[in-house]
């Protein structure tokens, strides 16, 4: 059972944690996962509650709001050592009393009595990967589950406990009819899940399907699954509060807020990134180094090592995810997969649904090297050399990757992040956060995009938010931002 530490504390924080683990690869993922062995795993959690109570000791003064458990599969590992990680991490960190803490699951690899060992140990909401609810799709997906599995997971999530329910759903996918696709939503909303994620298939350099000769649906079909996604979800009392997320009135997923508002985060795990202090972080992603081994040689073979290789090519060791993105902009994904924002030199940024990692290849890369020709700004005057010292040291101890950003990146990721939102972003917020007008600062992109009928402002007039057309082509909007 987790023992949460409810204390009166001014700043908050999320954690993502990752189990960079999966029974069986999937033809279009290009996360870092891969299966691995029962002692590979232990020895994972092992270490992965070691760097829980480490890194708990630097953020003390923060009380932890919402916990995510991507991968991956978390529940392709043994339920009692999942459940050791989140005891270990409400028996260290300040966890809120209320606190949304999420499990990422696939059907096939979770019981009536795991579900249930997972509700009493403090976990509060699922999110199952469903994909779609024909049995030969998923089979082409390479997915491991049949539809009967996913349904009868679900029953058994609720009869566990759980009250807050997430489903992921993929669309223009190699062969799919709109009917299938049709079928597959009102298959789901019989169940009435409080959140679903809808995306649309992306093939990923180096994964199989790029391999593959794929029958993918036209673009027509393609835009009607994503007009309809929307219309089909808002008439069973879905509200669209993010590009690609739906929600019941009140069930928006916490975690993901976090993310597009730029609130603090810690990554656990493998590959795990972190934004906390105005810099961004990323843990190791070779898994003999996170397990306490040293870095192979180039020329240095395989053997006995679980080896995991992104879509890019690298190889990180030890993890599932998935390569989706998103239906009405072509460059995204979410829950499922991953949100992806492409900067102006096309390099990609990720977040996802409770993840915190990013694609192999050009991950953390995008914002320091998509962006070179952006002016290097003075940092906050308020970062005092004792904590950059100490951020210093932490990054070299702990992390592969670090990045302080400057003003300019802070105030643009306002912008490109916020705006995934239906509400939008706030210019009180941003006066308030940077101190001065966005008007001034991104005048050319606001006004050029209201122009061109791609944003509005709300009724008050303190609210810059995409119009429908805009979500159909929001980066196009959101690269405004980074020129």
């Amino acid at each position: 059972m987790c023992e949460k530490k409810e204390q009166i504390l001014n700043q908050d924080l999320s954690l993502y944690v990752h189990i960079p683990f999966c029974v069986k690869k999937c033809l279009y993922c290009d996360f870092l996962s891969a299966p691995a062995s029962a002692e590979t795993q232990e020895k994972y959690l092992t270490k992965l509650c070691e760097e829980v109570r480490r890194k708990a000791q630097r953020f003390q003064k923060y009380q932890v709001r919402t916990i995510f458990f991507g991968g991956g599969t978390p529940t392709a590992v043994r339920p009692e050592s999942l459940c050791r990680v989140l005891e270990t991490i409400c028996g260290n960190f300040a966890v809120a009393s209320d606190a949304e803490i999420s499990l990422e699951c696939n059907p096939g690899t979770a019981s009536l009595q795991t579900l249930r060992e997972y509700r009493r140990a403090g976990f509060n909401r699922l999110s199952i990967g469903l994909q779609s609810a024909d049995d030969g799709l998923l089979k082409t997906l390479g997915r491991i589950h049949t539809c009967e599995q996913f349904l009868r997971t679900f029953a058994w999530a609720r009869e566990a406990g759980f009250e807050n329910i997430n489903v992921d759903l993929m669309s223009s996918l190699p062969g799919q009819t709109y009917a299938q696709y049709e079928d597959t939503l009102y298959k789901v909303l019989e169940l009435k899940p409080e959140h679903i994620s809808a995306y649309s298939l992306i093939v990923e350099e180096g994964t199989p399907f790029a391999a593959m000769e794929l029958d993918l649906p036209s673009e027509e079909l393609d835009r009607l699954m994503y007009q309809r996604t929307e219309e089909i979800l808002n008439d069973f009392g879905y509200e669209r509060y993010e590009i690609s997320n739906y929600a019941l009135p009140g069930k928006e997923c916490r975690h993901n807020l976090v993310y597009w508002q730029r609130g603090a985060y810690l990554g656990l795990g493998l590959g795990a990134a972190s934004f906390y202090d105005h810099t961004r972080y990323k843990n190791v992603s070779d898994l003999n180094v996170y397990l306490g081994g040293s870095l192979p040689e180039k020329e240095s073979g395989d053997a006995g090592r679980t080896v995991i290789r992104s879509a890019k090519g690298q190889q990180d060791e030890g993890v599932e995810g998935c390569g989706t993105k998103e239906i009405g902009d072509r460059e995204d994904s979410g829950d499922a997969g991953r949100t992806v924002i492409r900067s102006a030199k096309g390099q990609q940024d990720e977040i996802t649904e409770g993840r915190s990692t990013k694609t192999a290849g050009d991950r953390e890369d995008s914002r320091s090297k998509g962006k070179q020709d952006c002016e290097r700004e003075v940092r906050h005057e308020e970062r005092s050399r004792e904590s950059h010292e100490e951020r210093k040291k932490e990054c070299e101890e702990e992390y592969e990757e670090k990045e302080a950003l400057t003003p300019r990146e802070e105030m643009e990721e306002f912008y490109f992040l916020g705006l995934r939102l239906m509400r939008g972003v706030s210019q009180s917020a941003f006066r308030t956060q940077f101190g001065e007008d966005a008007e001034g600062r991104f005048q050319g992109a606001i006004e050029s995009s209201i122009a061109d009928g791609l944003m509005e402002r709300s009724r008050d007039g303190d609210r810059l938010r995409l119009t429908r057309r805009g979500i159909d082509v929001s980066n196009t909007v959101f690269v405004r931002f980074l020129e």
